[in-house]
């Protein structure tokens, strides 16, 4: 949403817009933050992409019972010179502000799906809105699993992975508009670690666990 006012706006429009910000559909942010987010989000999505193909070379070379030094020795040298060049990603890494920041984004996403004709038009309304609603599902199957440690629980989440995985990685393929989402929240969500297992083979997969 908007983050201010518009200067034109008459006292009615204003009042709505207040109304708005009073039940939370609407958020005011200071140029700082505005600016903050929006250099977090397009530096992890670079990084997450990075990371998951650092993660498949190591996993890669383990499974064929390969040293990984000289690949974790590369990735140590390109994180650390990512860290100098995105000051920004590097605070919110450091201080844990990331995790706050994704519960934060998939709640603002909860408020956009509620009334979706107070999103902005654009371009591209309808895929971000889906890949939104995609997300916030995914969220909510895994919430309804949390804290459940038995074998058949861990199954189905890793399924839930996988389909999710799937069915959002087609849909946003060929449409960089939903990179951002797609790197920077959903792929945080589902992790790049498992990512990288799951892309490698080495996770097995019971698709059954879901009817």
């Amino acid at each position: 949403m908007p983050r201010d006012f518009d200067p034109e706006d008459d006292e009615y429009v204003a009042e709505a817009k207040q109304r708005q910000v009073n039940i939370g559909l609407r958020s005011l942010r200071t140029p700082e933050e505005f600016l903050e987010s929006l250099y977090f989000n397009v530096s992890y999505g670079v990084y997450s992409q990075h990371r998951v193909r650092y993660l498949k070379q190591k996993e890669a070379l383990k499974s064929a019972g390969m040293d990984t030094k000289q690949v974790q020795d590369k990735w140590d040298i390109w994180l650390e010179s990512f860290k100098r060049q995105h000051p920004v990603f590097n605070h919110s890494i450091t201080t844990g502000t990331s995790r706050l920041r994704r519960e934060e984004t998939i709640h603002q996403f909860r408020l956009i799906l509620e009334t979706p004709e107070l999103a902005p038009e654009g371009l591209h309304k309808e895929d971000v809105l889906t890949a939104m609603a995609t997300i916030v599902g995914f969220q909510d199957k895994m919430d309804a699993l949390q804290g459940l440690t038995t074998p058949d629980a861990q199954a189905k989440r890793d399924a839930l992975r996988a389909q999710y995985y799937r069915v959002l990685e087609s849909f946003s393929n060929n449409k960089p508009w939903l990179n951002e989402l797609f790197y920077s929240v959903f792929v945080p969500l589902i992790g790049e670690s498992w990512l990288a297992k799951y892309d490698g083979g080495n996770i097995n997969i019971n698709t059954g666990v879901l009817v």
